[in-house]
């Protein structure tokens, strides 16, 4: 090593060493008495392997900062869902929307959706072995046989590209194992859980093996009815998934995988917090007068009697990955189809009354096609691709505005597909009662196509043993068509509309035969994302890096179009795609003979023609805008270190600043002002997690584990509703695991929100437009005993 060399190391491992100091003296007096122990005494970290830039690396080499969580991690942190990692990485947040669990709400340094409506795309782009999940219902998924979950923050437009504003989530399946191996895990506890899940791995011949995995989650939720048996936010999951990897030689790879989910939960419970009574719906149906006796009391009693709470989930797909290793160049391709159904249920004025209620209907098929050529040239390595993507959708948002105080029987009416509410005609008044009544809807029906192309590269060049530099750029083509099918089931007659009887009112509709404007439209969007970063390699355990990326997000047309002021739909109008332009910089660092692992991150971005769901308060109706652009900037560190064998810490530390900086014309009419803060956007957010192992000698060893997460205020909507109710908090977990002897048996018994923390996971406040606020309340405290036997491994 040169002296040069010698000098830049210990000035790294100075400046690092002031960081440890500040932000965490117990864990840096700790690492450094431990130098001077034997190294024979001491266990290093193991080495990380991530797939961040498409091809294997270790998590300290690249210029991007991520989070990995791999397999044994998992269980040992209870994260039985994707969307469970977000408590433990920095600037990674996830909302539960009315559907519960299984839904990809995600947000990344303030950037993501929290929307349901298909003709809305996510803001962090879900991938599972490499292939893009288009929408995000269900693709926060059960964590079966995952060998690694990486979250990617900053924009992933060059080599993940779709939809991936803010960053992406890489999550990679287990292959099949060389020899006969798996194992299962049987948990039961609180509120009747029972969890098996369950690996096999086996090799049919020297060149061909398979993994079979299972799992079935069934619990009941915390949300029970005061007026009915119904229980919200229950989970009845039954998941598979089977893969099969054939390597004929030593130049070529097939991995053939297919997995099935089939969820019949209930939806999420929703909590009454605030209500107008003299407010009225969007169709001039008046808020029931009764409604403020259902105002919630109880963040664990649901007061919602009119509605079967429901939430089915069937999703399915297959992909074939093929690789050939032709020396010096490797080709790679990625074929996948994909099918998804979704029916849930919502209850959002949280009352007795057949008021403001919801059904959503989802179907969803995706056919995806990728090619990737990668190869080196001395200091050169470089990757080259092209994507193919096509999508179609169609999405039904029946939603009640208002009811009725009884039915008298009638001959039956013919009720378009997706109506859940049975009809009748009625001459009563026209408010909404409770137990029974019936209710007006409007149906907001689309169909949607979606045929998108990219081509992609990206070269990394290494300049010398210190410095390196890489760039990538991708090209963007998008089309999609949107075919609109509205209409307004008033066959209770709860409103009059001019004089007609209780009748299916077609609105924006080719069944419409007054429609004046069209009801297909089609538009193309296009976009280059550019990726730059340097690296300097201070020595073997220090890397220091600065980058440059842009992300976007597809443009669309909005799932709830509007009528304007006199009952008429106007022509549809677009929305752009978003953008975000993110300069960073950061460092990843193994300390302490690589027992002490510190990595961080600065960033700024510039986030425009950003993506708004605006409420019309005047309507009632929401609707999709380019309505603001911001600046965002923050800080994010994550720490891991082994001070001694028997101790494992991790921490993590994030600051988030978001501003809008321009709102578009009109946006402050719907209450969105410059002050006002960016959904899914905490300021801070922060966890800390402890392990100890005490030895048994021959009896074998028990693990106590201890697991704190913290996260600042945050809003669930562009306005922040006061009501909306998302305060700080904070969460800790515990877990007390026996590993026999031969650890391939343990016994685990773990509580989760150990203090019984109410905190509040989404909320909407919408008493200037409808007359409600709602919120919902995360899971009270829950124990669970865990068992874990493995095999072969």
């Amino acid at each position: 090593m040169s002296q040069q060399q010698v000098k830049h190391r210990t000035m790294t491992q100075l400046i690092l060493g002031a960081i440890l100091t500040v932000f965490l003296p117990p864990i840096s007096v700790i690492a450094q008495e431990s130098q001077a122990l034997e190294n024979d005494e001491l266990s290093v970290l193991d080495e990380i392997t991530v797939t961040a830039r498409r091809v294997e690396e270790s998590l300290q080499k690249i210029p991007i900062s991520v989070s990995a969580f791999q397999g044994d991690q998992l269980e040992a942190l209870n994260i039985t869902t994707v969307g469970d990692t977000a408590w433990y990485t920095p600037n990674f947040t996830t909302i539960t929307g009315p559907t519960g669990q299984n839904d990809a709400f995600f947000f990344i340094r303030g950037i993501g959706q929290a929307d349901l409506n298909a003709a809305t795309d996510p803001g962090v782009g879900t991938y599972v072995d490499g292939v893009y999940l288009g929408r995000v219902v269900g693709a926060s998924l059960e964590t079966l046989d995952l060998k690694m979950i990486e979250i990617l923050r900053g924009p992933q437009g060059t080599l993940f590209g779709r939809n991936s504003t803010s960053g992406a989530v890489n999550i990679t399946t287990a292959d099949p194992a060389e020899e006969l191996s798996g194992g299962f895990i049987f948990a039961t506890g609180e509120r009747d859980l029972i969890r098996a899940k369950g690996t096999i791995s086996i090799p049919l011949s020297d060149t061909l093996g398979v993994v079979i995995a299972g799992l079935y989650r069934n619990q009941d939720g915390w949300g029970p009815s005061v007026f009915n048996d119904n229980i919200f936010d229950s989970v009845d999951d039954t998941v598979g998934r089977i893969k099969f990897l054939w390597q004929p030689n030593d130049q070529f790879v097939a991995r053939l995988g297919a997995d099935v989910t089939r969820a019949r939960g209930t939806s999420q419970s929703q909590l009454l917090v605030g209500v107008n009574t003299a407010g009225a719906s969007p169709f001039g149906v008046p808020i029931p007068a009764g409604i403020a006796e259902d105002i919630s009391t109880d963040p664990f009693e649901n007061r919602s009697s009119t509605l079967n709470p429901r939430y089915d989930i069937d999703s399915w797909g297959t992909n074939l990955t093929m690789e050939w290793d032709l020396g010096d160049i490797a080709f790679k391709s990625i074929t996948a189809y994909r099918e998804m159904d979704q029916d849930v249920t919502s209850d959002f004025d949280a009352s007795r009354y057949d008021f403001y209620q919801s059904l959503i209907s989802t179907r969803q098929d995706q056919l995806s096609q990728e090619f990737q050529l990668t190869g080196s040239s001395g200091k050169l390595n470089w990757l080259l691709g092209a994507y193919y993507f096509d999508e179609d959708a169609y999405h039904n948002n029946s939603i009640s505005l208002g009811g009725n105080n009884g039915c008298l029987p009638v001959p039956p009416f013919v009720i378009p597909p997706g109506n859940m509410y049975p009809s009748c005609f009625v001459t009563g008044q026209q408010y909404a009662t409770p137990f029974g009544g019936r209710v007006l809807t409007n149906n907001q029906q689309f169909d949607l196509s979606v045929e998108a192309w990219a081509l992609f590269g990206h070269l990394s060049y290494q300049i010398n043993d210190t410095w390196s530099i890489s760039a990538g750029l991708r090209w963007t083509d998008e089309k999609k068509t949107q075919r609109y099918n509205y209409f307004i089931d008033n066959l209770s007659g709860v409103a009059s509309f001019a004089g007609f009887p209780p009748i299916i009112l077609w609105t924006l509709s080719p069944n419409n035969p007054n429609i004046n404007v069209p009801t297909t439209y089609s538009k193309s969007w296009s976009d280059l994302s550019p990726k730059l970063s340097v690296v300097y390699q201070a020595n073997e355990d220090v890397m220091l890096y600065t980058s440059f990326a842009e992300g976007f997000r597809s443009g669309g047309f909005n799932g709830r179009v509007q009528p304007n002021q006199m009952g008429q739909f106007p022509i549809v109008q677009s929305y752009d795609p978003e953008t975000n332009m993110t300069f960073e910089a950061g460092w990843k660092s193994m300390l302490a003979e690589d027992r002490v692992r510190l990595n961080g991150a600065v960033f700024w971005s510039q986030y425009q023609d950003i993506q708004l769901l605006v409420l019309d308060a005047e309507s009632g109706f929401f609707s999709n805008q380019n309505a603001a652009e911001a600046e965002i900037s923050g800080v994010e560190l994550e720490f891991q270190a082994r001070p001694v064998p028997q101790l494992d810490l991790i921490a993590s530390l994030a600051y988030l600043h978001a501003e809008y900086t321009k709102l578009a014309p009109g946006t402050e009419a719907s209450g969105i002002t410059l002050d006002s803060h960016l959904p899914g956007a905490p300021k801070w957010s922060a966890s800390f997690g402890a392990a100890y192992t005490f030895e048994l000698g021959d009896n074998g060893s028990l693990v106590l584990r201890g697991d704190y997460s913290y996260r600042d205020k945050v809003y669930f909507n562009a306005v922040n509703g006061p009501l909306e109710g998302g305060d700080s908090f904070g969460l800790l977990n515990a877990r007390l695991t026996y590993f026999t002897p031969s650890e391939n048996l343990n016994v685990a018994l773990y509580v989760l929100n150990a203090t019984d923390k109410v905190y509040v996971t989404n909320g909407q406040d919408v008493i200037a437009a409808l007359g409600v606020a709602f919120n919902a309340v995360g899971a009270p405290r829950t124990w669970g005993v865990e068992l874990t036997y493995n095999f072969g491994q």
